[in-house]
C-alpha cells in the first residue's frame, strides 16, 4: 500500500513538472493569428478602426515578449513597459502576481513545445479585441 500511494504521487508530481514545462519558455505574440481569433461579434469593429489606428495595436503587440521561467517568475515587456512577477498554474490557467500589485489569471487554451494559447478575457460579454493571445516560442 505504501507502494502504491508514493507511486500515485510520483505520477502526479511527473504530471505537475510537465505541464509547468509546457508553458516555460520565452515568448512572442503572434499577431497574425491573435488577429484572426478576434470573436466574430467584434471583429466588424476592429476592421472599422482607421488604418493608423491599427497599425498601432499592432505595432505594440509585435514588441511584446513574455517570460515564464521555471523558477516561477514571470517577465513581460511591452514595448514600452516591462513587468515582472510570479506565475503558477492552477489548473487550466496560469496566474501571474505582478510585482507592482495585481494578480491575473488567463486560461490555457492550448499549449505545445512551440505555441502557446492563453485565454485573456474572462468575460464573454467583453468588449476587448483579443479574447485569445496566441504566442510563439521565441529562437533562443
Amino acid at each position: 500500500m505504501k507502494h502504491l500511494l508514493l507511486s500515485i504521487l510520483v505520477f502526479l508530481l511527473a504530471g505537475a513538472t510537465h505541464a509547468q514545462d509546457s508553458i516555460t519558455g520565452h515568448w512572442h505574440i503572434d499577431t497574425g493569428k491573435t488577429i484572426a481569433a478576434i470573436p466574430s461579434q467584434l471583429k466588424a469593429d476592429f476592421d472599422s478602426l482607421t488604418q493608423e489606428v491599427k497599425d498601432q495595436i499592432i505595432n505594440e503587440m509585435v514588441g511584446q515578449e513574455f517570460v515564464f521561467e521555471s523558477n516561477g517568475v514571470y517577465q513581460t515587456n511591452t514595448g514600452s513597459e516591462s513587468y515582472s512577477g510570479s506565475w503558477e498554474l492552477q489548473g487550466g490557467a496560469v496566474q501571474i502576481t505582478f510585482d507592482q500589485g495585481g494578480v491575473f489569471t488567463q486560461s490555457i487554451i492550448s499549449s505545445d513545445e512551440t505555441t502557446l494559447v492563453l485565454g485573456i478575457v474572462t468575460d464573454p460579454n467583453s468588449q476587448a479585441f483579443f479574447h485569445e493571445l496566441h504566442l510563439q516560442l521565441a529562437d533562443q
